[in-house]
């Protein structure tokens, strides 16, 4: 039954992305606590989240094959500086691969957490830019047309809409957007967790547990310090957006 909902999961999401690249990109960042979902497939031991970039990197070959040699070539000539050190980064961890005494896990440590968020951020630097963003994708059924606005201007009821037809243009001129915005929901939803743990322990290893009234909060993740560590770096990018 699990590898039953897995694989409908998997060809939803496969769907989902070819169909619009950057809402795949929005639910990877959205759901990055799907790492947690383990399970093998043969004899790889694999997640969820890991799954679900493969999918994205599989897609994004397809799709932007004609501009990836372009934009890197672009990129790297503008940046060698860093692409001289995630190279050597990337050297460095794989040769402590084979220095390892546990050469699988050594190696499977080296694919999440090395080798993978380097072809993430590939992807990143070459599809979230505004020349491969379709300015016209409708991300919102609340969108408003110029053409609405203008006819309703002088009624005195389209203050409000408008703001919204302005707030939503900003959100599709700055396609990085996608990836902050599913960051913070992600952070939005884990601190919600967070809090009502506080005050019930529903889902708490009891382990954490510091008191008879309240109790250490671990949110999915099973240890406190994974909250702190996921939701500290989102607060320059809540004050980004406010600044914006």
């Amino acid at each position: 039954m699990f590898y039953l909902l897995l694989t409908a999961y998997c060809l939803l999401f496969t769907y989902l992305t070819w169909k619009n690249f950057h809402s795949g990109l929005f639910l990877l960042f959205l759901l990055l606590p799907t790492y947690l979902i383990r399970f093998n497939i043969g004899p790889l031991p694999t997640t969820l989240l890991e799954v679900m970039i493969w999918i994205l990197i599989i897609i994004w070959l397809i799709k932007y094959n004609r501009s990836i040699i372009f934009n890197l070539k672009s990129l790297i000539l503008n940046h060698k500086s860093l692409f001289i050190a995630v190279a050597l980064f990337l050297i460095a961890a794989t040769i402590s691969v084979f220095t390892s005494i546990d050469l699988r896990a050594a190696a499977g440590e080296w694919k999440a957490f090395y080798f993978e968020p380097i072809l993430v951020f590939i992807i990143l630097i070459t599809s979230l830019n505004k020349n491969n963003f379709n300015n016209n994708q409708k991300i919102s059924n609340f969108q408003i047309s110029p053409a609405t606005a203008g006819s309703r201007l002088h009624s005195g009821t389209i203050s409000k809409q408008f703001s919204i037809y302005k707030f939503l243009n900003f959100q599709i001129s700055n396609p990085i957007n996608i990836v902050i915005y599913a960051l913070i929901l992600s952070g939005l939803f884990t601190s919600l967790l967070a809090i009502y743990q506080h005050f019930t322990g529903w889902l708490v290893p009891y382990s954490f547990w510091q008191n008879h009234s309240t109790f250490r909060v671990t949110a999915w993740y099973g240890f406190p310090n994974a909250v702190g560590l996921f939701l500290a770096p989102l607060v320059p990018l809540v004050i980004y957006l406010i600044i914006q």
